[in-house]
């Protein structure tokens, strides 16, 4: 009876995780080709620098795409991160690597490398809105505009801030050459209370990485897990014990059996 009403255990588990939600947001656009590769690479040293963290990652030009969303996954994304950095690297813009993994994010040849519209869309990128969680966005850009996108840099930076995403920024070198868009690349991420640095510069990296870390990480507060444990070893043990039984009364049963047989036998 008790194998039969298999014997189980309740055990519950609460659940408090701390965690912060970063999205990596890379400027896809032609003339960021000949330095994406390295852009990746400095994503994927950021990406080892996290614990813990959800990682996700969104390209854009004239229009974003998910490459991959939000995940902890380390390895999946660090595989992710590579996979883009080869794609990038295997021969610029005419490249079927290139061609393959950017296709979606030009719709329009006129409206390209959207500073403020990639900005805007990596900050919809973020899910779990009802939960208070800690959010942060690495954007990589050289701020080269063609056309006229829905947000300008500013109104993209204010959307950020408004949603509480701390944007950090990487520039690429070619930005400095261009002082109007490199400010105004680093005033929009610095009002989001994020930082701004030139991609290759000596620490450009470990300041995003020390950056994210002096986040809070929110407490989560999630409902209990609840597992339900088969115990088989109670009704194991009885039926055990029933069976030895049963077969000791057996055994004594034929003993006697036999006995009395052989005393009809003797005369």
């Amino acid at each position: 009876i008790l194998l039969a009403g298999r014997v189980q255990e309740r055990q519950t588990t609460e659940q408090n995780d701390r965690t912060r939600d970063i999205i990596l947001c890379l400027d896809a656009s032609g003339s960021m080709a000949e330095v994406d590769a390295q852009v990746l690479s400095e994503f994927r040293r950021i990406v080892t620098g996290l614990q813990g963290e959800r990682v996700g990652l969104t390209i854009w030009s004239g229009v974003a795409i998910t490459i991959f969303p939000l995940t902890d996954d380390y390895d999946f994304v660090l595989d992710q991160l590579s996979e883009a950095e080869s794609a990038f690297g295997a021969g610029g813009i005419y490249s079927d690597e290139y061609a393959h993994f950017t296709a979606g994010t030009v719709i329009d040849w006129e409206v390209q490398s959207q500073l403020g519209d990639g900005l805007a869309s990596c900050v919809q990128r973020f899910d779990r809105r009802d939960e208070d969680r800690s959010r942060a966005i690495v954007l990589a850009s050289d701020n080269e505009p063609i056309g006229t996108g829905i947000y300008d840099v500013p109104e993209a930076a204010e959307l950020a801030a408004e949603e509480d995403v701390v944007v950090h920024g990487i520039a690429a070198p070619m930005t400095s050459e261009r002082p109007s868009a490199a400010r105004e690349f680093e005033d929009a991420v610095t009002t989001t209370g994020g930082t701004f640095s030139l991609l290759g510069e000596d620490g450009s990296a470990a300041t995003v990485i020390e950056a994210i870390g002096d986040l809070e990480a929110k407490e989560i507060q999630r409902p209990p897990v609840v597992r339900v444990l088969d115990r088989p070893s109670l009704g194991t043990a009885v039926a055990g014990i029933g069976i030895g039984g049963l077969l000791v009364v057996w055994a004594a049963q034929a003993l006697l059996v036999a006995r009395s047989r052989h005393e009809e036998r003797v005369p």
